[in-house]
């Protein structure tokens, strides 16, 4: 019933998110999975203004390899100050461990959010966990988290409150896969887009090349 509703109540996605895609064209250009860090940095430069940036990567561990980047990442997240990082539960309900950006990364963010996914048995997504208890304290989905940087702490708490005992909510999708507008990577790194267009915006970035992870 959920799924026929969704089908039939589309509606233009919000012209205010933008998802920057690291798809196979940012990959065949700037080389194999992972890259710098440095590069991650530049990009962050290039979304100064945005309302919010949502980074849909895991930096768990230092660069061991490119010592400097995770120095210049940092400071590029400061310069955006909107950054958002993502954290990962052990699981949603009564979690026990947490991981996190290593302490450079975290401590120069505007916030963190946790990206765990409720998948239902069939593989779809139909809900989302908006908060979570881990330790005693109140964990936030990295969507709720970005409306906060964004400035939008009250309509956070609007969706906090029809979330259920659970912290959960039905995910009212726009529309199908797609839906919501997507650049390459690779457009906004090298300038394809202007200040004014990318200022103001709700951005998140991820992966949908093939091969690398779950698409966003």
């Amino acid at each position: 019933f959920y799924d026929r509703a969704v089908m039939m109540t589309g509606r233009p996605a919000d012209p205010d998110v933008l998802v920057v895609a690291i798809d196979d064209a940012s990959i065949d250009a700037l080389g194999r999975w992972p890259w710098r860090r440095a590069i991650h940095a530049a990009l962050l430069d290039r979304l100064a203004g945005a309302r919010a940036v949502g980074v849909d990567l895991i930096f768990a561990e230092p660069d061991k390899i490119n010592a400097a980047d995770d120095a210049i990442l940092a400071d590029s997240i400061r310069r955006n100050a909107h950054t958002v990082l993502p954290v990962v539960l052990d699981r949603l309900k009564n979690p026990t461990a947490i991981g996190l950006p290593i302490p450079e990364l975290a401590q120069a963010s505007a916030s963190t959010g946790f990206i765990n996914a409720v998948i239902d048995p069939d593989g779809v997504v139909r809900e989302a966990a908006l908060t979570a208890q881990f330790a005693g304290d109140r964990r936030n989905h990295l969507a709720i988290s970005m409306l906060e940087v964004g400035g939008e702490a009250d309509r956070a708490q609007r969706l906090l409150k029809r979330a259920n005992a659970d912290g959960r909510i039905l995910i009212p999708y726009a529309g199908p896969p797609g839906h919501v507008r997507t650049v390459s990577y690779l457009s906004v790194l090298r300038g394809d887009w202007t200040p004014e267009e990318l200022r103001g915006k709700y951005v998140l970035v991820g992966s949908v090349a093939t091969g690398l992870a779950a698409p966003i």
